[in-house]
């Protein structure tokens, strides 16, 4: 979290935005945005951000984020006000608030009341367009944006539709990042050589999901994940959404963040929030997706951030999404279709409604394993 205080306005801020001017410094560009548009603010900011800003002239404390919610903060509503990443370091205080996703909530300063809400995106759930090439010229924007040639950058790739997607555009910048795989399937490993064949600036390296391993990533969650936190966070999803702290995939996403950190690497692009868009039954409202997914990004985070890895996430940029939504039914009837349409495209390797990797082996997949780690 970055702090930044301008006379009397404090601003924090977890996160990446990407549309700031590269004359201007992030604070200054926000505190801009929220002085010009108030409440609407966020609308101006393209990134993955949680921002709480206290502006002691106005009395007001302004909590909002992306349209995710993709960064979490903690806000104790008390005197004095105490903004963290953990809620651990807030429990003995008696009302402790989060961004909301898509929701800007503004608090007045003296009674810490809430008093004011403005949407943060409008997303239009009208699909009317008849081709992709408005959602690739996002998809390729998003990826692009997200692309820091100045830090080690990797890509969890395996021989599905999402990582592969992420990987065909970066490979197109030039820039130079690690590929972290598990070969563990044949066909997976066929894939992903002949998609690495595509690129001579990647460093490649295969994860090692062997038991020892695997128990090493559980071990990590249960002794660094900010437990308080994340069950505050998931109260209002459905009741099985605690197993996502502790199950098979974020095993395995745990695992590979080790091995990248290990490696020195810093910055994930990674596919997570692919499954959410394109799967039309998570759009419960035209807000955002809503549901046990979203305990997905909270998890995320948590491990992520631990790490001190900035996890980048194309699928869930604000155009992406939109773009998708756009789309005529017709055009939605294949799986994850408009990445289908990019592969045969580009003549990118993929094997069509499959995905191999990345899976927990067969003797982890017990009963206990699912448990969750804190009890």
């Amino acid at each position: 979290m970055k702090v930044y205080r301008l006379n009397d306005v404090d601003i924090y801020l977890r996160g990446n935005i990407y549309n700031k001017p590269a004359n201007q410094s992030v604070d200054t560009f926000i505190l801009e945005a929220y002085k010009t548009f108030g409440k609407m603010f966020t609308r101006c900011l393209d990134g993955e951000f949680a921002i709480v800003i206290v502006d002691r002239v106005k009395q007001q404390l302004i909590i909002t984020c992306d349209p995710f919610r993709l960064r979490r903060l903690f806000v104790s509503l008390q005197e004095p006000i105490l903004v963290t990443d953990r809620y651990s370091k807030l429990v003995n205080h008696t009302t402790i608030v989060t961004p909301v996703e898509n929701l800007c909530s503004v608090y007045c300063l003296k009674t810490f009341k809430l008093i004011d809400t403005a949407p943060v995106k409008r997303f239009l759930n009208v699909g009317y367009k008849q081709t992709y090439d408005d959602w690739v010229a996002a998809f390729k924007q998003a990826v692009l944006k997200r692309i820091d040639a100045s830090k080690k950058m990797y890509i969890s790739l395996s021989s599905g539709y999402d990582s592969g997607a992420i990987f065909l555009e970066a490979i197109k910048t030039g820039a130079s990042f690690g590929v972290f795989s598990d070969l563990r399937d044949a066909n997976a490993k066929d894939i992903v050589s002949r998609r690495l064949q595509l690129t001579d600036k990647c460093e490649f390296v295969e994860v090692d999901s062997s038991p020892r391993s695997l128990n090493q990533a559980i071990d990590f969650i249960r002794q660094t994940v900010d437990v308080g936190g994340y069950l505050y966070e998931i109260k209002d999803v459905p009741d099985n959404a605690h197993l996502y702290i502790c199950r098979g995939g974020e095993v395995n996403y745990t695992n590979v963040e080790l091995h990248a950190v290990k490696a020195g690497y810093s910055i994930h692009l990674t596919g997570l929030g692919c499954d959410n868009v394109m799967d039309p039954q998570d759009w419960h409202s035209p807000r955002q997706p809503t549901g046990a997914r979203s305990a997905e990004y909270i998890y995320t985070d948590y491990i992520s951030s631990e790490l001190n890895v900035d996890v980048r996430l194309p699928f869930l940029d604000a155009q992406v999404v939109q773009e998708y939504l756009l789309l005529s039914a017709n055009l939605k009837t294949d799986y994850k279709a408009p990445i289908k349409y990019l592969f045969e495209q580009e003549n990118f390797p993929f094997e069509e409604g499959i995905k191999y990797g990345f899976a927990l082996p067969h003797w982890e997949k017990d009963a206990a394993f699912y448990q969750p780690c804190w009890l």
